[in-house]
């Protein structure tokens, strides 16, 4: 046809190649495919965006979970109120032994601060709860506050988002930049 030579002549003298169906160019019939395909391909990648979104959600909430289950058991049954002494032998065993299997992630370090976790949230359904709203990062700087309410006003801030502020704050009061009352680990007497 007519129609389908001019084409081919026309992208022939820029340089191109192209191959036509039915008098129309594949790259023309691409670019309108594309630009027909924007809206489906944007709500796919919203879909994926969410799911990986809820994936993490899920493995946080996961791991903060065994973190207090953890806390729990060593504190309650393995620990049972015995002499500090024997406590730091039992956790340093234990953390050996995870260590060796599960890797360095599982030292001594990491288990008190599951035992502080637990320590610190006691009711099970409160840490099902926080660990849905809230990060282990979240959780671990406000579970060394030992006043209750400012615990629970520093949970707030974390889901609001503050907590490099809190973070900050939290270091600042170490340096001593910011005034006593203001530090979250201060304990009144």
């Amino acid at each position: 046809s007519p129609g389908k030579e001019i084409g081919e002549i026309q992208n022939a003298e820029a340089g191109h190649d192209a191959e036509f169906i039915n008098g129309e160019s594949k790259i023309g019939m691409r670019k309108e495919i594309e630009k027909e395909m924007k809206p489906i391909i944007s709500d796919i990648k919203t879909l994926i965006e969410q799911s990986r979104q809820q994936i993490a959600v899920s493995i946080n909430a996961t791991m903060t979970i065994l973190y207090w289950q953890i806390g729990k058991r060593i504190n309650s049954e393995v620990l049972q109120n015995q002499r500090a002494e024997y406590g730091k032998q039992i956790v340093a065993t234990l953390s050996g032994q995870l260590a060796q299997e599960y890797g360095s992630g599982w030292g001594e370090k990491q288990l008190r601060q599951c035992m502080q976790f637990a320590k610190s949230f006691p009711d099970e359904q409160i840490v099902y709860t926080l660990c849905r709203e809230l990060s282990w990062s979240h959780l671990r700087l406000v579970m060394h506050i030992d006043d209750p309410l400012k615990r629970t006003f520093y949970i707030e801030m974390c889901k609001i988002g503050v907590v490099f502020t809190l973070s900050g704050k939290i270091r600042a009061c170490r340096r001593r930049k910011l005034p006593y009352w203001f530090n979250p680990l201060y304990r009144q007497k």
